[in-house]
């Protein structure tokens, strides 16, 4: 098959597997085409967690669209990712590409899982079919940076947003609150949505009362949303408290907000036992005691738990104390700051150096860094 065919292919699969953004967490991006005499006849990815992988959609689209069984026999199967050999939620991929009569695998990305790492490779060739790897390899590696991410190392990718003025101005104490304009709002609304958590201080609901929900479309994925509450001082009134359904706002975007569950969980330092049992009863919320580093609630062992817990991914807003904890440790993988059109006199600025890649739109500017433990080493570019 021509280099420019494959490539093309390809591609038509990583489309495919972008569909599933914020749907499948933990699992990974996945799409799949299959091709046969030089047309697709079958297309798929993964949808939900939990439900068929992106290979089974794609056997079964073409099994369905063509109205013959055997249309695979012969056939070329491109995938974004290694087809799965393990028994989890779905059967083995392996198992389906083997029994459909598949005669030509390629392969994008290699799956770091341990229950695969090359088993899937390694399967699809003792039953003697022609495997092809690392095919538009950076392509496919780059639309899931989460789950390689997790993969390693057992915790979330963590993504900091942050707003700014031009002068440099992260807070402003009168007046205003919000520094970025709508089109970088909507941005924000699509990264939550995308992510399995979204975390904040107490501090910043007790003075922003927000809602902390992805609020773009009805019935889209919304984050968990977490907030660190050393002495459990959030507010009983707080809207973030009260909305755990997202049924009570709508938002300035123009779409009503999302009807999926958004759950709350807080982590907190130490409190008398009944008064968290009150608290997490009256207001069905998942708390979490957490030790200390330095007097602040200590943030590995919340990326820790929060691995446990099955996190793939969340994103932080912050500005203050909580932005600057996570960046001093070394916490964070990828950087966010809305830059606004305006100027702000007072209050601190923020220090962040860094070469950054900026994406721009509109009125605002968003910096942003792509996964480096220094944050450093990024490029200057426009936004499409």
């Amino acid at each position: 098959m021509q280099e420019s065919f494959i490539s093309n292919y390809m591609q038509s699969a990583i489309e495919l597997a972008l569909k599933g953004k914020g749907y499948v967490n933990p699992n990974p991006l996945v799409g799949a085409v299959i091709v046969k005499d030089c047309k697709i006849i079958g297309k798929g990815y993964h949808e939900r967690f939990g439900e068929a992988h992106a290979e089974r959609n794609a056997i079964l689209n073409a099994i369905k669209t063509s109205g013959d069984e055997n249309i695979c026999r012969g056939a070329s199967l491109f995938v974004t990712l290694e087809p799965c050999c393990h028994q989890g939620k779905q059967p083995p991929c392996t198992q389906i590409i083997i029994e459909s009569g598949i005669a030509e695998v390629y392969i994008g990305s290699a799956d770091p899982n341990p229950l695969v790492n090359g088993q899937g490779v390694k399967l699809l060739r003792e039953h003697n079919i022609k495997v092809f790897e690392n095919i538009l390899r950076d392509e496919c590696d780059k639309i899931n940076p989460y789950f390689f991410h997790y993969i390693k190392t057992k915790r979330p990718f963590v993504t900091l947003k942050y707003a700014m003025s031009l002068n440099g101005t992260s807070i402003i104490k009168h007046g205003n609150k919000q520094i970025s304009g709508p089109v970088s709002m909507t941005e924000v609304h699509k990264t939550r949505s995308e992510v399995m958590g979204i975390m904040v201080s107490s501090k910043t609901v007790n003075t922003d009362d927000c809602l902390l929900t992805n609020r773009l479309a009805e019935n889209t994925h919304q984050p968990v949303r977490i907030i660190l509450d050393k002495g459990l001082k959030i507010k009983m009134r707080a809207r973030v408290l009260k909305t755990k359904d997202g049924k009570e706002e709508f938002t300035d975007i123009s779409k009503p907000a999302a009807r999926q569950s958004a759950p709350v969980i807080i982590f907190y330092h130490k409190m008398r036992a009944f008064k968290v049992r009150k608290f997490a009863a009256m207001h069905d919320v998942e708390l979490i005691r957490t030790p200390l580093c330095q007097r602040h609630l200590d943030l590995d062992f919340v990326l820790g738990e929060l691995g446990k817990r099955g996190f793939d991914s969340i994103l932080v807003e912050s500005s203050g104390k909580l932005a600057q904890a996570l960046i001093s440790k070394n916490l964070v993988n990828k950087l966010q700051v809305y830059v606004g059109s305006n100027f702000i006199s007072e209050n601190f600025r923020s220090k962040i150096t860094s070469t950054p890649q900026v994406k721009l739109f509109d009125s605002d500017t968003l910096i942003e860094f792509s996964e480096n433990p220094a944050m450093s080493g990024g490029k200057l570019c426009s936004r499409e």
